[in-house]
């Protein structure tokens, strides 16, 4: 009997991108609170659906972090490249985000944006892992023996100091709450493409030179 060999394919995958950068943290560090701050989330008994961001949602157009900047695109062009995506991207929004022991965040995604990252540069194992959910199953639960990117409900990654992610502004993530006495910082920050969007035989084929204008 001839036996054929079968295949697993992740079709329609969400791909999360991970880098560990040699980006200088400390430095981001010394200038953070520089920045006005805001808390978001509700206290619920003992659970503290909590986390601070900073009131300013365009921390990347200081001059004080454009070589930060430039380090972030570099990395979204790897990215980019691996998903075989011709357009550049361009920075709408950014903001500094934190955490203290025992505060999570909610179960959110990013609207108005395609790409999203994070750049982690105070954290250590016990800080609150991010979190990413399939929010699209539906139907029974079925067991499993272990959890792959088959069959996973959510993905957790570990924050460490330089670490970033890049993946998809729809993909809805979430902060686990830390144990950490560090207080938990990062970057968050969306992306929008510019240059032709659509194949040249669409009839809604669009150039975009800049989103700055329109924001």
């Amino acid at each position: 009997m001839i036996e054929y060999e079968s295949d697993l394919m992740p079709l329609f995958s969400k791909a999360v991108y991970s880098r560990q950068t040699n980006i200088d943290t400390q430095s981001i560090v010394d200038c953070v609170e520089d920045f006005e701050w805001r808390e978001s989330g509700t206290y619920e008994g003992n659970h503290v659906d909590i986390s601070w961001s900073s009131v300013d949602n365009k921390v990347l157009h200081n001059d004080k972090l454009s070589y930060l900047k430039d380090e972030i695109y570099k990395e979204v062009r790897s990215y980019a490249d691996q998903m075989k995506y011709m357009n550049d991207f361009e920075i709408t929004t950014s903001w500094f985000t934190k955490s203290f022991a025992g505060q999570s965040s909610n179960v959110h995604n990013h609207r108005n944006s395609v790409i999203s990252g994070v750049l982690y540069f105070q954290a250590d194992e016990n800080c609150g892992d991010i979190v990413f959910h399939d929010m699209n199953q539906e139907g029974l639960l079925l067991n499993c023996s272990e959890d792959n990117v088959f069959n996973a409900r959510s993905w957790k990654f570990t924050p460490k100091n330089g670490l970033m992610l890049i993946f998809p502004s729809e993909i809805y993530h979430s902060i686990a709450p830390g144990t950490s006495d560090i207080t938990r910082h990062s970057l968050a920050f969306n992306l929008m493409p510019i240059g032709r969007l659509g194949p040249d035989e669409s009839d809604s084929t669009v150039m975009i030179d800049s989103w700055s204008k329109t924001l």
